[in-house]
């Protein structure tokens, strides 16, 4: 399971560093002849430039690391809903299949809501897009 963990810390990282090191340079320097002191600049500029990379990273790796659970339970596990989607086909018990997966379905939905409204409130300063009107 450790190896799970370190590709989806790994895959969480990846899509922060763009954000770090390509970050906000021409803000950084104006920030700088404004007066503001390393402390500042990393909590108004360079933390809120990497928030959009590291939710596109947690966007990844959740996902990938219920799967990479849900599996290993599918595989060698006496408890869970991987195991529980297991048994209950193993004995051709076809509701109670679908119902771990419902079961599932609804954790992922759960995740991704919560992902949602986070990047929603960590990404409030961020103006959104107008909506665009495409005609033929």
């Amino acid at each position: 399971m450790s190896e799970f963990a370190y590709i989806d810390w790994l895959r969480q990282r990846t899509p922060a560093a763009p954000g770090v090191l390509l970050g906000p340079g021409e803000d950084t320097a104006a920030g700088r002849v404004l007066g503001a002191g390393r402390a500042e600049l990393l909590t108004k500029l360079i933390l809120p430039g990497t928030v959009p990379y590291l939710m596109t990273g947690l966007r990844l790796a959740v996902p990938e690391a219920l799967i990479g659970a849900v599996v290993g339970e599918f595989i060698s596990a006496n408890r869970g809903l991987g195991y529980l989607v297991t048994s209950a086909a193993a004995q051709f018990n076809t509701a109670g299949t679908m119902a771990a997966i419902l079961a599932l379905l609804l954790i992922v939905a759960a995740m991704d809501l919560t992902l949602s409204l986070t990047e929603r409130r960590l990404l409030r300063w961020r103006p959104r897009p107008a909506a665009t009107v495409v005609r033929g």
